[in-house]
């Protein structure tokens, strides 16, 4: 019998039910990883619109809406959405300065 296995059970053997389970956890994590960058970009689009209708309010909440997309994408990457996250850091980039140039033109 070996000391690390208690029962005398071998290396080969392992629990099918442990590996699903953190297939699982995993593809939750990713799911929700999706779910938060998804709305890093959602809320970026919702910004543009925001400038396109010309609204003074956009001028004073263009720092806190960047800020919660940048949060968001951010932790969409840790959730395990490393590619769709990276583009939420990207677009929310993009949108901020077309954003900040619709205001200015308008």
């Amino acid at each position: 019998m070996s000391e690390d296995q208690p029962g005398g059970g071998n290396d080969g053997e392992e629990n099918p039910q442990g590996n699903l389970s953190e297939a699982t956890r995993r593809s939750v994590w990713f799911f929700l990883g999706v779910g938060a960058a998804g709305s890093a970009i959602l809320v970026d689009i919702a910004a543009i619109a925001t400038a396109f209708s010309g609204s003074q309010e956009f001028l004073n909440d263009a720092a806190p809406v960047a800020f919660l997309a940048l949060m968001l994408a951010v932790i969409g990457y840790f959730l395990g959405a490393r590619m769709l996250a990276v583009g939420a850091v990207v677009f929310t980039v993009i949108a901020l300065a077309v954003a900040a140039t619709i205001m200015q033109w308008l």
